[in-house]
């Protein structure tokens, strides 16, 4: 059964009237919203593009301005000081001003609503503005440091007492102040050693609070990016302080201390001392360790320990065994994903394969060579460029 379609339903001409109809009743609703539209944006252009006083006085009837039409003309108009405010907001000198909790049902925030010639407010009304535009730019800006300040007073010796005193809370603002100073800061570290930190510092690493520990062992780290600091911080004892720490019950201390023997064994010393230290075991059972971070800081430590011989050869400490835990664990610590971890493990790997025995297993292995295809393949261009050389130390034949 069908339903039988009528064929002639255009034939009648009372239906191509209809059409027409609509058609035509549609052009003619656009054109008038339109024409009504120019209209009023024609009059509006015009308005607001009179600019003498004779002009405005000739409006003094009209209703008071407000919303769009108040501001319209200083939307786009470029500031008078562009260079200066390009330079903030390309530089991460301003950010998106800060609210509140919006807990005691206050106002909205008081802030400039237009741009004001230097002489069109006098008085009271000009200090009144330029507190709201100052107030309005300060909650723009970045939070103050005070780190240019404190370098140039040279606030690292004041400070330096402070990590004397009795009160825990007193020392640990001091690690903090000391911390902001020196990260990412050349000028600040060298006002650290300047100060004489490094050797201060590793003693204070092994004997401070747990608590306190981090913040100790961070700034030693900080320390040790100058080679005055590095010098003084090896002299100290410092690759034996960290491998103590490294088994320490609190996760940030073992962090911070793998992190920090990562960088004292940039010197060949530290290597040997950190191998002979017994550190290779401890930094192998750190890779088990639950905390990421932590995993993390002991393979950077570890890349740089076997780039020696004795190193690699520390990590295979049975040749004998059907299969070295070390290699096994760098195998499942590569499964994890394609982050930070992958990038300190990748550089392990292409070290210990240099090792016949890790070479073999790793070759052997069911998914060795597929992972490092994966992270060759990846959108990370550090772990791939690590993975590529990794994978053609696993597949060198001697």
């Amino acid at each position: 059964m069908y339903k039988r379609q009528d064929y002639n339903f255009f034939e009648h001409q009372i239906h191509w009237f209809s059409i027409f109809n609509s058609f035509m009743m549609v052009i003619f609703l656009a054109g008038l919203v339109s024409m009504i539209l120019m209209r009023t944006l024609r009059n509006d252009y015009a308005k607001y593009a009179q600019h003498s006083a004779d002009d405005v006085e000739d409006r003094g009837g009209d209703a008071e301005e407000s919303g769009w039409k108040l501001v319209h003309g200083d939307v786009f108009r470029a500031p008078r000081h562009l260079p200066t405010l390009a330079a903030l907001l390309d530089g991460g000198g301003c950010a998106f001003p800060r609210a509140g909790p919006h807990d005691d049902e206050a106002h909205p925030p008081i802030h400039p609503t237009k741009a004001v010639a230097a002489n069109e407010l006098q008085g009271r009304e000009a200090k009144v503005f330029e507190l709201i535009a100052r107030h309005f730019l300060a909650c723009c800006a970045r939070d103050a440091t005070g780190r240019r300040a404190m370098i140039a007073k040279n606030s690292a010796k004041a400070v330096k007492a402070a990590l004397g005193d009795d009160e825990n809370d007193v020392r640990g603002h001091g690690y903090e102040a000391l911390i902001r100073v020196s990260s990412g800061s050349v000028a600040g570290v060298r006002s650290l050693i300047g100060a004489n930190y490094a050797g201060l510092l590793v003693g204070k690493a092994a004997k401070e609070v747990v608590a306190l520990q981090p913040p100790a062992l961070e700034l030693l780290t900080h320390c040790l990016y100058d080679p005055r600091g590095l010098e003084s911080a090896l002299s100290h004892g410092a690759v034996k302080t960290t491998i103590t720490l490294l088994s320490s019950f609190d996760a940030k201390v073992r962090e911070k201390a793998a992190a920090c023997l990562a960088i004292l064994c940039f010197a060949e010393e530290a290597k040997e001392a950190a191998i002979e230290g017994g550190a290779v075991p401890l930094l192998v059972d750190l890779m088990k360790d639950p905390d990421l971070a932590s995993r993390s800081a002991a393979a950077a430590a570890l890349a740089a320990v076997t780039m020696t011989d004795e190193g690699k050869r520390r990590m295979v400490p049975s040749p004998d065994a059907a299969e070295v835990e070390s290699v096994a664990l760098l195998l499942a610590l590569l499964r994890e994903g394609d982050g930070p971890l992958a990038t300190n493990v990748l550089k392990v790997v292409a070290n210990v394969a240099v090792h016949p025995k890790a070479r073999n297993q790793l070759r052997n292995s069911a998914d060795c060579l597929s992972l490092l295809d994966g992270i060759i393949a990846g959108d990370n261009a550090l772990n791939a460029k690590h993975a590529a050389i990794a994978k053609a130390a696993v597949l060198w034949e001697p």
